[in-house]
């Protein structure tokens, strides 16, 4: 939430600055803790996921391997994971932002008319 000048509020999307992001592609490639390949189990163990077949995703994904769970996670990422996540975040920000910068004039144009 932000607030204006005049006091009301009103909700703005926030968005990672690039060194964010490189921070994480780069701790995502050299196969960083804190970033794990499969997510983690408390994540996905979160009411956004959907239980299947009865038990939560988190639950179902196994012990953890040397980076992260999932079939491939005892090998860091591959440079095309590495590419689409890259791109990922690309396409994702570019959206973001012009939605970020239409809230921003719809409210710029709200306060000054």
């Amino acid at each position: 939430m932000v607030e204006g000048e005049s006091g009301e509020s009103y909700e703005v999307p926030l968005l990672p600055t690039w060194g964010m992001v490189l921070e994480y592609l780069i701790k995502s490639c050299t196969g960083h803790p804190t970033t794990p390949k499969g997510g983690s189990k408390e994540y996905r163990n979160g009411p956004w996921y959907k239980p299947i077949y009865g038990r939560a995703q988190g639950d179902r994904m196994g012990e953890r391997r040397a980076y992260g769970h999932g079939s491939y996670a005892g090998k860091k990422m591959r440079f095309t994971t590495i590419e689409q996540k890259w791109s990922h975040f690309k396409k994702w920000f570019d959206y973001t932002s012009v939605r970020a910068e239409v809230v921003r004039t719809k409210k710029i144009k709200e306060t000054s008319a």
